[in-house]
C-alpha cells in the first residue's frame, strides 16, 4: 500500500521526541513492505532528516493551495498520517476530495488542549506537582473547554484513526470526551532500535553532575528547566556545597531562546548550552537527570532515553504519565522538596542508583521493545483500513462532523488562496 505523511515540519530526530517518533512510524511501514512518503509545508533546518537516504521519497506542499490536489492526486495514497490536528485541519478536507477512500489517520502526538489546560492550572501552582488525573477534578475540568479542544475534537471525530502514545490520554478521549473506542488506538512510543542497546555505559562512579533536556520550542520544557533553577537547584547545590563536593546542572535543548539562555548562572553551577548534537552522549555522562514537569501531555522521550543511557531521572506525575505502570527508574515526587531530596539521594547513593538503573532497564525490556511496538503500530493501521468503510457506515457523528468541519476549512483555505493570487495581481 501506498502510505503518505503530511508533516507539521520535517522530522529532527535529534531536536525532539515527536522527530523520532514520527520517523519510527515511517520506517515500521517502509520495512513492512509499503511506499511510504513524507512531505510537509514547512521549512526544512540544519536538523531535518534527510529521508532520501531512508528510501522514503519527499516532497514540499504548500499551505491553502490548490497545487496539493494535483499532488495527492497524482500520489493516490490508500492511507494519510496527519502529523498532528493542525495538518488535519489544512489537509483533511483536501484529501478526502480528491482520495475519498484513503484511510485517515491522526498522530496526535500529545493532545494540545491537555497540555494547554494543564499549562493553565499550572499558574496557581507554588511548589507542588500535580497528579494526571488533576485536570479532571471540579476546580480544573472546566479548563479543558477551550477553543483549542473543540479544534482538536473536531478533527479527532473526523479522522478515521488517532493515535495516542499515553494511555491516560486514550482513555481521556474514550471516557470522558466520548470519541468512539474504535477511533482511538494507543501504541507507546518506538524507541529506534539502534539505540535500544546503548553498549558501554558509564558507572556511577565515571560519571558526574546532573542533566536536563527538551526542546525549547515546547513550553513545559522552558518552564521546566525554570522551576528547576530557581526553585530546586540553588538547594541542591548548597547542599552538596556544604559537603565540599562540586556539582553543575547541564542544560541542554534545541532552539534555544534568549530567555532560557538567561537562565544560566555559572557561580552556582547552572550551564545552559543550548543543542545537543548527539543527546545521547551527554545523558549517558550524567549521573542523574533531572525533569520537573508541572504541564504537557503525550510521552515525554527524554525520560525513555535516560533509561537507554542507565541515567536515574527525577520528575513529576505528568513527566512520567503514560510510559510505564512498572516501577520507575529514578523517582516520581509531588512536591519540590521532595525533588530535592530525591535528587541528593540518587546522586550520593550508589546503591539507590543503582536501583533506578535497573527499574528503568526493566521498563525499556518489558514495554518498549522496538520489534513489537513497531509490529503494534502496523497492525493497527493495517485493521484502520481493512475496517474502514464499515466503521465510517456506522458513525453517524463523524459523517456530521466531517460535513461542517470539511467545508468550514474548505472555504477558509480557498478564500486565502484566492486573496493570496489576487494581491499578486494588483
Amino acid at each position: 500500500m501506498r502510505v503518505l505523511f503530511i508533516g507539521f515540519v520535517w522530522p529532527e530526530p535529534k531536536s525532539s521526541a515527536a522527530g523520532q517518533n514520527i520517523l519510527s512510524y515511517m520506517y515500521a511501514l517502509r520495512d513492512d513492505g509499503n511506499e511510504v512518503f513524507f512531505c510537509s509545508a514547512a521549512e526544512k533546518t540544519e536538523q531535518s532528516q534527510n529521508l532520501e537516504n531512508d528510501a522514503i521519497p519527499s516532497f514540499p506542499i504548500v499551505l491553502n493551495c490548490s497545487s496539493f490536489d494535483s499532488q495527492v492526486t497524482e500520489l493516490a495514497p490508500d492511507i494519510v498520517i496527519f502529523d498532528r490536528f493542525l495538518c488535519y485541519e489544512q489537509f483533511a478536507w483536501r484529501v478526502k476530495k480528491s482520495c475519498p477512500e484513503a484511510l485517515l489517520v491522526l498522530d496526535a502526538e500529545d493532545l494540545h488542549f491537555l497540555r494547554k489546560a494543564r499549562q493553565q492550572a499550572a499558574k496557581v501552582l507554588s511548589h507542588r506537582f500535580v497528579s494526571s488525573a488533576s485536570i479532571l477534578a471540579n476546580e480544573q475540568r472546566s479548563l479543558l473547554l477551550n477553543e483549542l479542544t473543540k479544534r482538536e475534537l473536531a478533527c479527532i471525530y473526523q479522522a478515521d484513526l488517532t493515535v495516542v502514545l499515553s494511555d491516560f490520554e486514550q482513555e481521556l478521549l474514550t471516557d470522558i470526551m466520548h470519541v468512539p473506542k474504535n477511533q482511538i488506538a494507543h501504541c507507546p512510543f518506538i524507541i529506534n532500535s539502534k539505540n535500544a542497546s546503548l553498549t558501554n555505559l558509564p558507572r556511577f562512579q565515571e560519571r558526574e553532575d546532573f542533566v536536563f533536556i527538551g526542546n525549547f520550542r515546547h513550553a513545559p520544557n522552558y518552564h521546566s528547566a525554570k522551576i528547576l533553577r530557581e526553585n530546586i537547584w540553588p538547594f541542591i547545590v548548597k547542599h552538596f556545597k556544604k559537603l565540599g563536593i562540586t556539582v553543575k546542572c547541564h542544560v541542554y535543548g534545541a532552539y534555544l531562546s534568549p530567555k532560557a539562555k538567561q537562565l544560566e548562572n555559572a557561580a552556582i553551577g547552572f550551564h545552559v548550552h543550548g543543542f545537543a548534537e548527539n543527546q545521547f552522549d551527554v545523558i549517558k555522562n550524567a549521573r542523574v537527570m533531572l525533569a520537573p514537569i508541572q504541564f504537557g501531555a503525550g510521552v515525554k522521550g527524554k525520560f525513555l532515553d535516560a533509561m537507554l543511557c542507565g541515567t536515574p531521572s527525577i520528575t513529576s506525575p505528568i513527566g512520567a504519565e503514560g510510559i510505564s505502570k512498572q516501577a520507575w527508574g529514578g523517582f516520581i515526587v509531588d512536591d519540590f522538596e521532595a525533588f530535592i531530596s530525591s535528587a541528593i539521594e540518587l546522586y550520593s547513593n550508589e546503591k539507590a542508583w543503582t536501583k533506578a538503573v535497573k527499574n528503568g532497564e526493566k521498563i525499556i525490556q518489558m514495554d518498549y521493545a522496538p520489534a513489537l511496538i513497531s509490529r503494534k503500530f502496523i497492525d493497527i493501521i493495517q485493521s484502520g483500513y481493512t475496517n474502514r468503510m464499515q466503521n465510517r457506515s456506522l458513525n453517524i457523528l463523524q459523517q456530521v462532523m466531517s460535513h461542517h468541519q470539511f467545508q468550514t476549512s474548505q472555504y477558509m483555505s480557498q478564500w486565502i488562496e484566492a486573496k493570496t493570487q489576487l494581491s499578486k495581481l494588483l
